[in-house]
């Protein structure tokens, strides 16, 4: 007891995000077909692509977001991690390619906790 023990934990944190937005789509508060920018009128950038704009919580939960280079050392770097991520360039439609992307999921969480 009172020993602290770190656990890599790897990918373990996509599979307890995935299933809760699963839950908050069993329990109707949204639907994987719902737009990512819905959920932050604030964190916006100016001029949403059109990329952006169609990109939807199906797409970060399959990591075919479209980016080509995944955004998370650029978001540790920042305080506000969803409007770092909302501005990130989308070059790919979404849904069309899969990169593996850990801001991904932490964009479902906070798309969750909204």
């Amino acid at each position: 007891m009172g020993r602290s023990f770190n656990h890599v934990l790897y990918s373990l944190s996509k599979s307890f995000t995935s299933t809760a937005v699963g839950f908050a789509v069993a329990e109707g508060k949204l639907r994987v077909e719902d737009r990512v920018v819905s959920f932050f009128p604030k964190d916006r950038p100016e001029n949403v692509s059109d990329h952006l704009a169609a990109l939807c919580v199906k797409d970060l939960l399959t990591m075919a977001v479209g980016n080509t280079k995944e955004p998370t050392r650029s978001m540790v770097e920042q305080q506000n991690w969803v409007k770092t991520f909302l501005a990130w360039p989308i070059e790919n439609p979404p849904g069309t390619g899969f990169l593996y992307n850990s801001a991904a999921t932490y964009m479902l969480s906070a798309i969750v906790r909204r």
